[in-house]
């Protein structure tokens, strides 16, 4: 009388099967995520160049008094010590009401304002995206501080940026 089931073989070769299946998934979700979070921070950066021009507009000004390096509006866009950094540009744009207090700047952004030839201001915005495009990386090398070896590119790895 012959048995009815699996033999040993076929029941190693669906486990091998599902083994290779589930890898396939987590590895396009991996993908998934870093591209989740991507689209975050691009949504973000927005969100503060959003801010950025609601505070230009009542003040004539991008430097936003009283917060950044020094009080100077640059830098770290969260960082705050209390000495070369009193204020977070973050924390400032939140206490106007320009920026909403529960944004979220896990990735630090930095912050950077310029003036051209002309005299007018120009800001720069830059994070570091887990996957940035070649037009990416070229166009944060055009903004303000984004070129160079001392800049937001070269010196601290920022390969994407939000800019007028």
């Amino acid at each position: 009388m012959k048995q009815k089931g699996f033999t040993l073989i076929e029941l190693l070769v669906v486990i091998a099967v599902i083994g290779i299946l589930a890898s396939v998934i987590l590895a396009s979700l991996g993908s998934a995520r870093k591209k989740a979070a991507d689209a975050k921070i691009k949504s973000e950066l927005k969100q503060f160049a959003t801010a950025l021009e609601f505070y230009y507009d009542t003040y004539g000004t991008y430097v936003v008094s009283g917060s950044g390096w020094q009080n100077n509006g640059n830098g770290w866009a969260a960082y705050e010590d209390g000495a070369t950094y009193p204020k977070s540009i973050v924390n400032r744009l939140a206490e106007l009401g320009f920026l909403g207090t529960g944004f979220k700047n896990e990735q630090n952004y930095m912050l950077y304002i310029c003036v051209d030839a002309y005299g007018y201001q120009h800001y720069a915005i830059s994070a570091t995206l887990n996957n940035p495009s070649a037009a990416d990386i070229a166009h944060i090398q055009t903004t303000c501080y984004g070129a160079g070896s001392d800049s937001t590119y070269g010196r601290y790895g920022k390969n994407y940026a939000v800019a007028n």
